[in-house]
């Protein structure tokens, strides 16, 4: 019975963890540099659509 309090002792405190990183990077204490963005996505060269174009 003391290993099931140990692994929920455990899980709460992971849980706790998780919780304070995600608010502090959503509160802006966390540098972004901390943060795993991903890179930028790639626009493809398409030429605009004849109806995307403005006027007549």
């Amino acid at each position: 019975m003391a290993a099931l309090e140990i692994v929920m002792v455990a899980a709460a405190v992971l849980l706790l963890i998780t919780l304070f990183m995600y608010l502090w990077q959503r509160l802006g204490l966390m540098g972004a540099d901390h943060a795993h963005r991903s890179p930028p996505h790639k626009h493809l060269d398409i030429p605009p659509h004849d109806h995307d174009r403005l006027g007549p």
